[in-house]
Parts: C-alpha cells; sequence; structure tokens
C-alpha cells in the first residue's frame, strides 16, 4: 500500500508539506488479528529540511481473540 499525506501549520501562509508513504503489512496470526507492518516515509517537498523516517509496528486487535489464540501450525505440537 502507498499512502500519500499531507501537513500544513495552522498559520497563514504555511507551506504544505507532502509524504509519501509506502508499507507493508503482515498477518502473524491465523486468525488474522496479530499484524506487524513497516513503512518508509519519504518527503515529497522540502527533502533538504525534512528526513525520511523508517516506521514499524505490531498491532493485535483485541476483539478478535486472546494473544495466544490462533497460532496453530506456527509452533508444532502447539494447540493455542
Amino acid at each position: 500500500m502507498v499512502a500519500v499525506t499531507g501537513t500544513r501549520a495552522l498559520v497563514s501562509g504555511a507551506p504544505t508539506d507532502w509524504t509519501a508513504v509506502p508499507q507493508l503489512q503482515v498477518s502473524l496470526s491465523a486468525l488474522q488479528h496479530v499484524r506487524a507492518n513497516v513503512a518508509v516515509n519519504i518527503p515529497l517537498n522540502q527533502r533538504e529540511i525534512r528526513p525520511t523516517q523508517f516506521l514499524a509496528y505490531v498491532l493485535w486487535d483485541t476483539a478478535d481473540g486472546p494473544l495466544l489464540q490462533g497460532w496453530k501450525g506456527w509452533c508444532p505440537g502447539c494447540e493455542h
């Protein structure tokens, strides 16, 4: 997925900062309630003062199940 974001300070005449964020999200559990995401925050303008950033997170959707549920097949002999 690729997101394009824009931010602007709430003052008159402030420039808009545009950023492209290509990212990859993968499910870590069979129930797909635990996912990992990695992304790169790439500035599209004012590149000399705005650095490229690497982002990552792990998401656990608690409404879909407990953390240890749905991992069958990931660890041989486990019955979580």
